[in-house]
């Protein structure tokens, strides 16, 4: 269950940082 949990934590660092990209680029967007 450990290795499941890694995943899902990975996954959701991916997805946080993804959210992060698209909100610096909605607001360096002239």
């Amino acid at each position: 269950m450990s290795g499941m949990k890694g995943l899902a934590i990975v996954i959701g660092a991916m997805l946080a940082f993804m959210a992060a990209i698209a909100v610096l680029a909605t607001v360096l967007a002239p």
